[in-house]
């Protein structure tokens, strides 16, 4: 519980590794499958982003304990869609595993749609269906998850909020300074997990009203912060987010440079799939 739920607020992700790992083994020896499986179904879930995403094969030796079969097979689906191919339908993402409605594995794998849906750019669809902050779904997530949550939230209302009314691009704006003081505490609380995330949103945030000037410091900043970050999902994903981004002081090399580095960023992340697709816009 403390390495799962309470460390990882306040300390960097890394640290609750050997925890989660230590406790994992201890099961094991006193054969609790069970708590064995908890222990890794929660490794896994707090290391998703900062660790090489784990191997088919890695996650077929814990199927054999069935009683957190369903964390597997989730798991083993969404990491095919980033490691062997993108989804090549929509559908794909949606229909993942069937799961129990408001269970434990629905929220996970509802935490992995919004998370492919996110890195695959369907930001219409991905608004349309992102994860409700529901006391439900918030209290059957991981701290990363929540951070996850939130980070995904503002990057998906900003780029889409041009194609919305007037009155939903108001409540965005609400949503959206509610992402950046939530984002703001935990980079106050564990710099290393969230810090390098608040200055992106905030350049982000003080770009879209004009401020290019403060932006670009902020940008620059965020960059050196990324760097001191475990994030290897978020070393792909925030270049890409840079490369995506309509800024005034980008040229086209600058934008391939950056999209380069995201591709970089993906593959030492392990995400082969989703380095070659964006590889592809690169040579187009």
């Amino acid at each position: 519980i403390y390495g799962s739920f309470i460390l990882p607020w306040y300390r960097p992700y890394a640290q609750g590794r050997d925890l989660l790992d230590r406790n994992r083994q201890l099961a094991l020896s006193s054969a609790d499958y069970y708590f064995a499986c908890f222990s890794d179904a929660n490794y896994r879930i707090l290391h998703f982003s900062i660790s090489p995403i784990p191997s088919i094969q890695s996650l077929k030796d814990y199927l054999t304990f069935s009683a957190m079969e369903g964390f597997y097979d989730i798991l083993t689906y969404y990491v095919k869609l980033l490691v062997e191919r993108p989804p090549y339908t929509l559908d794909e993402i949606y229909t993942g595993v069937q799961t129990e409605e408001a269970g434990l594995y629905h929220y996970i794998q509802r935490y992995f749609i919004q998370l492919l849906m996110t890195l695959y750019g369907k930001y219409p669809e991905t608004y349309q269906n992102r994860l409700s902050p529901d006391k439900h779904a918030l209290g059957n997530m991981l701290p990363n998850q929540i951070m996850d949550y939130y980070f995904f939230g503002f990057v998906i209302t900003m780029r889409h909020m041009q194609n919305l009314s007037f009155f939903d691009q108001l409540k965005c704006r609400v949503d959206q300074w509610r992402c950046l003081r939530k984002m703001r505490q935990w980079a106050s609380d564990c710099a290393q997990n969230a810090y390098h995330r608040y200055l992106l949103m905030k350049a982000l945030w003080v770009e879209h009203y004009g401020m290019a000037k403060k932006a670009s410091h902020l940008l620059d900043q965020a960059i050196q912060e990324l760097s001191r970050s475990d994030s290897l999902m978020d070393k792909g994903l925030f270049y890409e987010i840079l490369a995506t981004t309509k800024h005034a002081q980008f040229d086209e090399i600058t934008r391939v440079k950056y999209l380069q580095s995201a591709v970089d960023g993906y593959r030492k992340w392990g995400a082969y799939a989703k380095a070659d697709q964006l590889e592809k816009t690169i040579l187009q």
